[in-house]
């Protein structure tokens, strides 16, 4: 219960706090945590002292019991907190993945072999190209990564533990390394979604104050016009590592807007790396690991700020293992187990900027599966990134046997489904019928 009150308290102390929630050195914002969650736990052991049927000991959870209650736990007094004894970071979590499955494939990328660009009532649209296979880093090549690429970071902005790096890309394989090499070095990962534009970095980098910032290279325009225009505000960040443009085929019009964002950069004094050249130069120099601890603080995750500005949310290491542990217990009855973990294959695509996606593919690492990643707009040839007729989508490059979907997202695949079936004869909608119960029935 401790884990889930933590979690909690840190959603209702943003709620408190709203719009004025500010990650701030002076003032404590584990103050509004620790009420917020003290309030949580008197009200559900008060619910659970005056209601009977919320003592949910030995009930089985996921079928409706006697009482027409349908649990979601066995035991609301026992909740896990880890999946794995000893385990209680993110980084304990996925190093455990990479000593179990060294050689065995572990994140895997889709090269990107041509960007196109179509007219569209006059505007230029972005279409691409990918092969139709996925290239695989080893566990054993993670491991090696993650130590090489926070010392990179140690190293360039000469940060210390519980400094903040932004990474403001799209989920990619290198966002996850980003992260889990600060993990390495006790650094906080701050998430800013890669759809909110210049007004979101600034105030994300105004409030937590990290000094370094990770971008993919198409969103550099965006982070060197920020710190032109807002010195103020993004006068903590002093270096940019950005994730280089991986297609094949040259593209004079993303080269052209990536020069001109890096001579910006320079010229603000900013120090400028690629990726690789972070990794590079943390193989040549590396540093011991400085392992978090439990309740140091993971991620400062920012909403997509549909109501009004983002709000960072601070989450810890022992929040994080404590959801993949809930992950993991539910898997366990699909058959996806530490045992099997590593047949399995998982498609990446949601936003790692959201803690559902974190979560997940944080327990995934410690099973050994291959996590393949992807994107919305490219899981199917029809997907709206794809140049018509040019490659697969994501899901049949790939081949997963695990998905995970936002109910939201499943409501729409499930009437667009329902609208073409429903379009069709009475035989065919008769067939669809007959296979979707067979399907069920296994």
């Amino acid at each position: 219960l401790k884990i889930s009150a933590i979690a909690m308290g840190a959603n209702l102390s943003t709620a408190i706090m709203g719009a004025d929630f500010l990650v701030s050195e002076t003032v404590d914002p584990y103050l509004f945590t620790t009420l917020a969650a003290g309030a949580g736990l008197w009200l559900f052991n008060k619910l659970l002292s005056t209601n009977p049927k919320m003592v949910a000991e030995g009930k089985p959870y996921g079928v409706l019991d006697a009482d027409g209650l349908l649990w979601a736990a066995q035991n609301v007094k026992n909740l896990k907190t880890t999946p794995l004894p000893g385990v209680t970071t993110v980084y304990d979590l996925v190093q455990y993945g990479v000593r179990t499955n060294g050689p065995r494939d572990a994140l895997g990328k889709r090269p990107l072999l041509e960007r196109h660009y179509e007219d569209l009532n006059g505007k230029q649209v972005e279409k691409l190209t990918y092969a139709n296979h996925y290239e695989w880093m080893s566990y054993s090549q993670f491991g090696k990564a993650i130590s090489s690429l926070g010392a990179g970071l140690v190293g360039l902005a000469g940060l210390k533990p519980q400094d903040r790096v932004i990474i403001y890309a799209e989920t990619q394989r290198e966002w996850m390394l980003a992260a889990q090499a600060a993990f390495s070095q006790s650094l906080q990962v701050v998430t800013v979604y890669a759809t909110l534009g210049e007004e979101g970095l600034i105030h994300g980098t105004t409030q937590t104050k990290s000094k370094v910032i990770v971008a993919d290279a198409k969103l550099l325009k965006i982070v060197a016009n920020a710190i032109k225009t807002n010195k103020a505000g993004m006068k903590s960040c002093t270096s940019v590592v950005y994730i280089e443009d991986p297609v094949q085929k040259p593209d004079p019009i993303a080269a052209a807007a990536l020069d001109a964002a890096l001579d910006s950069l320079k010229k603000a004094g900013i120090k400028v790396v690629t990726f690789d050249e972070l990794q590079a130069s943390g193989e040549a120099a590396p540093l011991a690991v400085a392992p978090p601890k439990a309740e140091d603080v993971a991620v400062i995750m920012y909403t997509s700020g549909t109501t009004g500005m983002p709000k960072g949310v601070m989450i810890s290491h022992a929040n994080i293992v404590a959801g993949a542990a809930g992950l993991l217990d539910r898997t366990a009855g699909a058959h996806f187990t530490f045992e099997s973990g590593p047949n399995e294959t998982y498609c990446a695509y949601l936003p790692l900027a959201h803690i559902m996606e974190m979560i997940v593919e944080t327990g995934l690492y410690a099973l050994g599966a291959r996590v393949g990643f992807g994107s919305p707009h490219t899981l199917t040839p029809a997907g709206v990134k794809l140049k018509t007729g040019t490659c697969e989508g994501d899901a049949a490059a790939l081949g997963p046997t695990m998905m995970v979907f936002a109910p939201a997202v499943l409501d729409k695949v499930y009437a667009g489904l329902n609208a073409k079936i429903k379009a069709q004869s009475p035989t065919v909608q008769k067939l669809f019928a007959a296979g979707i119960a067979a399907g069920g029935g296994n």
